[in-house]
């Protein structure tokens, strides 16, 4: 027994001498390749390293770390090719973070022959991996493709290789809805809900990753008090509605601050509350796709669409929301947030509304209200089809 030890001892250390000779050998290579012009190496997501905050007391600069190691290594390694990617408003407004030196280009929508490509090589992967059959992926991939030709808005949404992503992703699991509102929220569960999660399930090590779904079961084992996704998404779709109505025309603008403050009560526990709040919008941010970062502290939506979508929710929760429908329906800045909010309450009819009514008596005085902006009604729907425009392609 002794002796079989002693050789599995010999066997190991060899096989460890072995280890360090190869990885020796591997970073030799690796150095050799940095001194040729063939060489492309890739820094992604510079963007995501955070800055300091400023009301912590924490001098440390993770980015600048970066930014000067990155720099550092430009010049180092003159010969080789090195692309640096980072989101565009966060890069374009932190002048102090941007590398000197280097050209920037802005990648492009992704145009037709590209999303032809993508749809196809993600049906061809679900086959590969046993998720679907040959025939399914193909009847897929039509699907989609013909809902791409027909619908304005996903056409524009496929541009973005995130949105095409859960285009890709929706259409697989149940079909692209035929309602706009209905196609938002499965968009919107992905984005906020699921991205993270199938990521997590993906990922090796993912035990010690979080999602948002953890972080309402903590209030749930530690204080035994219920704490849902309806409580998160509550707070999203008011704060939402408040800035699509100070936005105007433009894009609206999500301070982390005023989401924080108002996800913070969700929370029973009077000194952690800030804290949990806080790690909900870095979830958000860093790991789901809704939010999307255009400097520090402050967010946007990766399509306007799920602005006037979430816009459209907060519209369904307020106390007087017929009469808000009225009022608003003749703004073109809340056109499409009405007609979406009207699709939304279709989209429920097999549901009960949060005041325990069924949402289809609520739809009629919601259109009712709508009806009552004559302006609007003539060049935007007709009466009679009114669901149908806040509820179809568009």
């Amino acid at each position: 027994m002794t002796q079989v030890q002693v050789l599995q001892g010999a066997e190991i250390a060899q096989a460890g001498r072995q280890w360090a000779v190869e990885r020796v050998v591997v970073q030799i290579e690796l150095l050799q390749r940095l001194d040729r012009s063939d060489t492309l190496v890739l820094f992604d997501g510079l963007d995501e390293v955070p800055v300091p905050d400023p009301d912590s007391q924490e001098p440390f600069d993770r980015r600048r770390l970066i930014v000067d190691s990155v720099g550092a290594f430009i010049a180092a390694h003159p010969t080789c090719r090195v692309l640096v990617t980072s989101r565009v408003k966060p890069y374009q407004n932190e002048p102090v973070y941007q590398l000197p030196g280097l050209a920037t280009y802005e990648l492009a929508d992704l145009d037709t022959p590209r999303v032809e490509r993508f749809i196809g090589l993600w049906y061809d992967e679900l086959v590969r991996v046993g998720r679907v059959l040959s025939g399914r992926a193909a009847e897929l991939r039509q699907r989609l493709l013909q809902a791409l030709a027909l619908r304005e808005i996903l056409r524009e949404m496929a541009g973005t290789p995130l949105l095409l992503t859960m285009l890709t992703q929706v259409n697989a699991w149940a079909g692209l809805p035929e309602s706009r509102a209905h196609l938002y929220h499965d968009c919107v569960e992905q984005l906020l809900w699921e991205w993270e999660k199938e990521k997590r399930e993906g990922a090796e090590g993912a035990s010690s990753l979080r999602n948002l779904d953890d972080l309402l079961q903590e209030i749930v084992e530690q204080y035994r008090q219920p704490a849902t996704r309806k409580h998160i998404e509550h707070q999203l779709w008011e704060l939402t509605f408040d800035a699509h109505g100070q936005s105007g025309r433009q894009t609206a603008d999500l301070a982390a601050v005023d989401l924080e403050k108002r996800l913070a009560p969700i929370h029973p526990g009077r000194h952690q509350a800030k804290a949990w709040a806080s790690r909900v919008v870095e979830l958000m941010q860093t790991r789901g796709g809704l939010l999307v970062e255009t400097e520090t502290g402050h967010f946007s939506f990766p399509h306007r669409s799920f602005q006037e979508y979430l816009a459209a929710c907060g519209l369904l929760q307020q106390v007087n929301r017929v009469g808000k429908v009225a009022e608003l329906a003749s703004s073109e800045n809340w056109t499409e947030v009405v007609l979406l909010a009207c699709g939304e309450a279709a989209c429920k009819t097999r549901l009960k509304l949060r005041l325990g009514r069924n949402v289809a008596l609520a739809r009629a005085p919601l259109l009712a209200g709508y009806a009552h902006c004559a302006q609007v009604l003539n060049h935007r729907v007709l009466l009679g089809n009114a669901g149908q425009r806040a509820d179809g392609v568009g």
